[in-house]
């Protein structure tokens, strides 16, 4: 976690677009940070190369964030974004907490970042608990699950 925003993965290496859906569907989108904070949260959860949500699809050399927006914060690789042969559309976040622009077919780890609302019912979801307990037991109990219902203001993945 960093400050409020929640980062949590799968573990499982896939396509962005699959990474896309997988973040849709637990009602998050793809994480996209704005500082360097935020940059190491991302990869302290992963460990390994990861899909950022952002990327340059719409418009060439211009990396936005897949919620919208320009970027705030980048991190570039040396020499990046490169664009090697065309399609590298896609931003990955490496292991030495640099950025890449990478092939959307390529295949990396997913990273969410959930609504403010919704990190305790992702975190069920997925298997995961952000509290401290040691017992490691969920933050919810199965019929405060079934009571939340949330809502998130930010754009929905289709």
């Amino acid at each position: 976690m960093s400050g409020k925003k929640l980062f949590v993965t799968n573990g499982e290496g896939m396509p962005f677009s699959k990474v896309k859906n997988l973040c849709a569907g637990l009602q998050a989108t793809v994480a996209a940070h704005k500082n360097a904070e935020e940059n190491k949260a991302i990869q302290d959860v992963t460990k390994d190369s990861a899909f950022l949500g952002i990327t340059d699809e719409a418009t060439k050399d211009q990396f936005m964030y897949v919620t919208g927006g320009r970027l705030t914060y980048s991190n570039w690789k040396k020499d990046e974004p490169y664009d090697h042969g065309s399609g590298e559309d896609y931003v990955i976040l490496l292991k030495e907490r640099l950025w890449n622009d990478i092939s959307c077919t390529s295949c990396f780890l997913a990273i969410s970042m959930p609504c403010p609302a919704n990190h305790k019912a992702l975190h069920i979801r997925v298997g995961l608990c952000p509290c401290s307990s040691p017992t490691k037991q969920p933050c919810l109990s199965a019929a405060e699950l079934l009571e939340l219902r949330p809502t998130c203001p930010h754009p929905t993945l289709a």
